[in-house]
């Protein structure tokens, strides 16, 4: 499976409100990116055999497979066979 980093995969979430009820402040406010906070997406997108996620998730999967990567490798004596998880190209 290739692992495909993008590192615009973020979710803008509102991080205060308004607190007019006229609707033409409201709609300047809405304008301001002051009001809002951007932060990494822990979605990850599989689309056959590509998964597209943000690097930060990228590096925890990778951390996932590194200790399980590494007994297998002490099983085996340096020989892994297939991939695990399908994480070949990673």
């Amino acid at each position: 499976m290739q692992v495909i980093v993008d590192p615009n995969m973020t979710v803008t979430v509102l991080k205060r409100l308004c607190r007019s009820k006229k609707k033409r402040i409201v709609k300047k406010w809405r304008k301001n990116p002051k009001n809002y906070e951007t932060s990494p997406s822990t979605e990850v997108l599989v689309f056959g055999d590509k998964c597209i996620c943000h690097p930060m998730v990228a590096e925890a999967m990778k951390a996932m497979i590194k200790p399980q990567t590494d007994k297998r490798m002490e099983m085996f004596g340096g020989f892994l066979g297939a991939p695990l998880g399908g994480f070949g190209r990673f």
